[in-house]
């Protein structure tokens, strides 16, 4: 009786099934993928939530929100809106370090996106801006700002400052028409460092009161009514425009006042909250307008220019009126 030999795979076989192996994962991958980054932006979505109800909480202790620079301690010291923020999200122990002049920074890891994770933890990174309205270079230009126009104002000059409260928010336009913060993925540290030449960061006066709005805040321009859309400052300052293009070590002054805008790595859009606490999710190709009005807590008394809106002839980005469908899906 003959014996049987054993036969195995052979190459062309093992071929085959390397193949359907590494087509089911290629098919895998993008769901897998696709359940992690909705789980970030969940967790995105949580952490503004969080920081929507802090500002409003505090709002209604002082009656006030607070400015994207404030004073802080007796000298006084300037800081960004997250530093008054900082008993509301269980950090009044660090707070009070700022309030006795010794400005303190830790990583806070309610004020990170998952999906823009920072390099260093060892600092005080920031994925989160604040809503403040136009440029304070442009509202000069144009005579002034005014609370119209945004939520956070420079609140340690006292020639600049607009102290808003959420009755000056709802009077008009509501809350739940009025974004509060966003986030940018060029955003950089809510304790207002700066990067020096010696490789050092170290927190700096001039770097909090010349760029926390560009670096904390989020802007909108009444000179897009006239721009071309394919401008390259437009090109920067529309939601996720140009987010790439620049670094956290670029010296402030070699980045435009531009990238004050809403960005983020979430696929299609951003995470935004409003001033009644409800946060949504805002598509990169809504109308710039429609980002304009959703910045401006009083839109009819605000810098909107009387221009007419593309392809009409009655209606002008002052008088718009802003539907949910505008911007909600």
């Amino acid at each position: 009786m003959g014996v049987r030999k054993k036969r195995g795979f052979t190459l062309v076989e093992l071929l085959v099934v390397i193949s359907i192996i590494g087509t089911l994962v290629a098919l895998l991958l993008p769901a897998v993928q696709g359940a992690r980054e909705a789980a970030r932006r969940a967790t995105c979505i949580n952490n503004q939530r969080q920081v929507a109800l802090a500002l409003i909480t505090l709002e209604s202790q002082k009656r006030s929100f607070p400015g994207y620079t404030n004073k802080v301690g007796e000298t006084p010291f300037p800081a960004t809106w997250v530093v008054p923020l900082l008993p509301n999200i269980e950090q009044a122990a660090l707070f009070d370090q700022w309030q006795e002049g010794n400005p303190t920074v830790v990583f806070l890891n309610l004020l990170v996106c998952p999906s823009d994770p920072p390099a260093d933890r060892t600092r005080s990174p920031l994925s989160y801006v604040a809503n403040c309205g136009i440029p304070d270079i442009q509202a000069r230009s144009m005579g002034g700002d005014t609370g119209a126009n945004g939520v956070f104002h420079d609140n340690f000059d006292p020639n600049n400052a607009r102290i808003i409260g959420m009755d000056f928010v709802q009077r008009a336009d509501g809350a739940s028409g009025t974004i509060l913060v966003s986030e940018n993925v060029n955003a950089r540290q809510w304790g207002g460092q700066t990067f020096q030449n010696d490789g050092q960061w170290r927190v700096t006066e001039p770097y909090i009161t010349l760029n926390a709005e560009k670096f904390t805040g989020m802007t909108w321009s009444p000179l897009q009514a006239t721009e071309p859309s394919d401008s390259e400052s437009f090109k920067t300052r529309r939601i996720n425009g140009r987010k790439d293009d620049f670094s956290d070590t670029d010296p402030p002054g070699n980045v435009p006042m531009e990238v004050a805008r809403p960005s983020s790595f979430h696929p299609g859009g951003v995470v935004a909250a409003f001033a009644d606490g409800r946060v949504l999710f805002l598509s990169e190709d809504i109308d710039y307008h429609v980002y304009a009005h959703l910045m401006t807590p009083q839109s009819a008394q605000s810098s909107l220019p009387d221009v007419p809106l593309q392809g009409s002839n009655n209606v002008t980005w002052k008088s718009y009126i802003v539907s949910d469908a505008d911007y909600q899906n």
